[in-house]
């Protein structure tokens, strides 16, 4: 389990939180998830007016060497286009795509509302700009699957990401509301 764990940590450009149901604890007897040959896995993505990055996102989710049983796009976008997006990808996409307009504009809400209408065993929630390694759902659920004795909740990935200072009216915005540079 030690290698599956460190491989789910590893992958660069990961983001989000991996949270495991309470009610397949139920469903395997208490057994762990483990007593189950193969999870399911439901990838949420809470986004609002950023169709390009979630192209990207998507894009990434298809090339996985482990698919998710489905991805639930929760729209709060303004414009139509991030639907228009769902709607020219259905059919087509590596595995079913499911889109719903969010009940609010709030990301806790889409959330919970993405977990509402998964049906998998493990849900993955991503940001709308994440790009995944192609083996990270892979990696994530080898640790859920190992997990004899049903221990692990949540799992987690790094970024890569590149520090670029603030532009000069954020630096200046810093400094008025949180004071000097220490």
């Amino acid at each position: 389990m030690v290698e599956a764990w460190e491989d789910a940590f590893m992958l660069r450009g990961a983001t989000g939180c991996l949270a495991r149901p309470q009610w397949v604890r139920a469903a395997t007897g208490g057994m762990g998830m483990s007593a189950m040959l193969s999870l399911s896995c439901s990838i949420v993505i809470p986004t609002r007016d950023r169709a390009q990055p979630l192209w990207e996102c998507l894009a990434s989710i298809a090339r996985q060497s482990r698919l998710p049983c489905e991805v639930i796009l929760v729209d709060a976008s303004n414009a139509p286009t991030t639907r228009e997006l769902a709607r020219g990808l259905d059919g087509s996409f590596a595995c079913p795509l499911r889109y719903l307009p969010a009940a609010a504009k709030s990301l806790v809400t889409q959330r919970w509302q993405g977990i509402g209408a998964a049906a998998g065993d493990v849900i993955l929630f991503l940001d709308d700009d994440v790009v995944l390694e192609p083996g990270f759902i892979a990696a994530v659920m080898r640790v859920f699957e190992e997990d004899a004795r049903g221990e692990i909740g949540g799992v987690g990935g790094l970024t890569d990401t590149t520090y670029s200072p603030p532009s000069p009216l954020n630096a200046l915005l810093l400094r008025l509301f949180v004071g000097p540079k220490r």
